[in-house]
C-alpha cells in the first residue's frame, strides 16, 4: 500500500468515517461514515458488545467523546479497514492516522496505539485530536472549535496546533437530545413519532428553518459574518431557499402532513441554550467566551486576539441553518471591543459539508505531510513507525503525537 494511499479514520459518537487521503479533495472521501449494525460484525463480540445477533441498531462503541467498548470498536474498524476499503489489505497494511475526540486520556491513546499495531498491523500511525484536525481542515493552526456532535458539544480552544485542554469545555448534549426534545415538542400537538421519524424531521427542519438572529443585518457591532460572503450567489441562493422551503413540510409515514417551521426554530434555540433542554449549563456562546478567556490568560493579548477572530463551528450540528450567523452574534454582544469575533472562513472551492467533515478533512490534510518524509511534519520525527512501536511500546504515542 503506497504511503499516498493512507487511510484517515475520523472516531465520531454517531458515525466512524473512514477513507483516503490521497483521495481529498472530492465529494467520495471520506467514503465510508456509518456505524455498522451488531448483525455485520465481522468478528465475535462479547454479549456485552451486542444485544442480539438480528439487531439492526448500530452499536456505538463512544459516547460522549469516551471509548466505552473496545471490542465493538476493533470489530468496526476491521469492518471498516479490510471491508470497506480495497487497499487494506491482510499482509499489506499502510499509513493510518486516527482522529481522536477531544480529551482523550493518555491510557486510551496508548491502548489505541496498540489496537492499531497489533491488530491491524499497520506501517506508520500517526494520532491527532479533532479540534486540531479540524481547524486543519480549513487551514488554521489557531482558534476556537465548536464541535456539535451526536451526544456531547465540545468548545476547544487550539494554538499553533495544540489544544489547550485545560480551557475547553464538553457540555453534555448534543443532536439525539435535540431529537428527543422534538419528539416532545409534537407529543404536546398530539402528533406521536418514532425515534426514526422524529431524526428525520430534526433535520429536515433544522436544515431548513432559520431562526430569529441569524439573518445577516442582526449581526451585533464588530461581529464579521464570512460564513456566506462566498457563497451569495443570487441564482443558487433562490434555488437553496426553495429547498429549504419543500424541507418544512414533512409527511408522516400514515400520511398526514406536518409543518415543521416553529419546531425547527426550537431546536435552534435549544441548541444554543442548553436549560431549554432541561440542563443546568451556561448557554453556549457563554461556555465559548469563558474557554478563550482562560486561553489568553496565559497567552496574552496576541492569543486573545487569534481566538476571536477564528470561530469553528464544525461537526454534525453544523448544518443546522443560520447557526454561525446567530452564535456570532451572541458571542460578540459580550466580546471584548477590542477582539470582535470572527468566523473561520470556508472557502468556496472545499467540498459541500466542509463544516460537517472538518476533522477529517484537516487528518486527510496533515496525513499527506506526515507520512511524506517532507515538509515541517516528516514521517521520521512525527509518525509512529513499526520500528518505534517495537522499540518503546504504546507510550511511544505520547512522545510523537503531542
Amino acid at each position: 500500500m503506497a504511503e499516498n494511499a493512507a487511510i484517515i479514520v475520523d472516531l465520531g459518537g454517531k458515525d466512524i468515517k473512514a477513507g483516503y487521503a490521497s483521495g481529498w479533495p472530492t465529494e467520495e472521501e471520506p467514503r465510508l461514515a456509518s456505524l455498522m449494525p451488531a448483525k455485520h460484525f465481522s468478528l465475535p463480540v462479547t454479549p456485552s458488545a451486542a444485544t442480539t445477533s438480528t439487531s439492526p441498531d448500530p452499536i456505538r462503541p463512544i459516547q460522549r467523546g469516551e471509548i466505552v467498548n473496545w471490542d465493538v470498536l476493533e470489530s468496526i474498524l476491521h469492518y471498516a479497514l479490510y471491508d470497506q476499503l480495497p487497499s487494506w489489505v491482510q499482509g499489506a497494511e499502510g499509513s493510518l492516522l486516527m482522529i481522536e475526540p477531544a480529551l482523550t486520556s493518555r491510557s486510551d491513546r496508548e491502548l489505541l496505539t496498540q489496537l492499531v499495531f497489533e491488530v491491524f498491523n499497520v506501517s506508520s500511525y500517526y494520532a491527532t485530536d479533532s479540534a486540531v484536525a479540524s481547524l486543519a481542515g480549513v487551514g488554521k493552526l489557531s482558534g476556537v472549535v465548536v464541535d456539535i456532535g451526536y451526544d456531547k458539544l465540545d468548545v476547544m480552544p487550539v494554538l499553533d496546533g495544540l489544544l489547550q485542554a485545560s480551557s475547553g469545555a464538553r457540555l453534555p448534549y448534543g443532536g439525539q437530545n435535540l431529537t428527543a426534545h422534538l419528539q416532545h415538542l409534537l407529543s404536546k400537538k398530539g402528533i406521536n413519532v418514532s425515534l426514526e421519524d422524529a431524526e428525520k424531521i430534526k433535520l429536515s427542519a433544522m436544515h431548513a428553518v432559520p431562526f430569529p438572529g441569524s439573518e445577516p443585518h442582526a449581526l451585533a457591532p464588530g461581529a464579521a459574518a464570512q460564513t456566506d460572503t462566498a457563497k451569495d450567489d443570487a441564482e443558487r441562493k433562490a434555488e437553496e431557499e426553495k429547498q429549504k422551503e419543500s424541507r418544512k413540510i414533512f409527511t408522516l409515514p400514515d400520511g398526514q402532513v406536518i409543518n415543521v417551521e416553529e419546531e425547527g426554530k426550537a431546536l435552534g434555540e435549544a441548541l444554543l441554550n442548553p436549560s431549554l433542554l432541561g440542563f443546568t449549563l451556561p448557554a453556549l456562546a457563554d461556555a465559548i467566551q469563558t474557554a478563550g478567556l482562560v486561553t489568553t490568560l496565559h497567552g496574552g493579548k496576541e492569543s486573545a486576539k487569534v481566538l476571536a477572530e477564528n470561530l469553528l463551528i464544525c461537526g454534525g450540528g453544523a448544518g443546522t441553518y443560520g447557526i454561525s450567523r446567530r452564535l456570532l452574534a451572541e458571542v460578540a454582544a459580550t466580546a471584548h471591543p477590542n477582539f470582535p469575533p470572527a468566523l473561520c472562513f470556508i472557502p468556496e472551492y472545499m467540498p459541500k459539508r466542509t463544516a460537517q467533515r472538518a476533522a477529517w478533512i484537516g487528518g486527510a490534510v496533515m496525513a499527506k505531510i506526515v507520512f511524506s518524509g517532507s515538509g515541517p511534519m516528516q514521517t521520521s520525527q512525527h509518525a509512529v513507525s513499526k520500528a518505534d512501536y517495537d522499540e518503546m511500546g504504546p507510550a511511544i504515542i505520547h512522545r510523537k503525537c503531542s
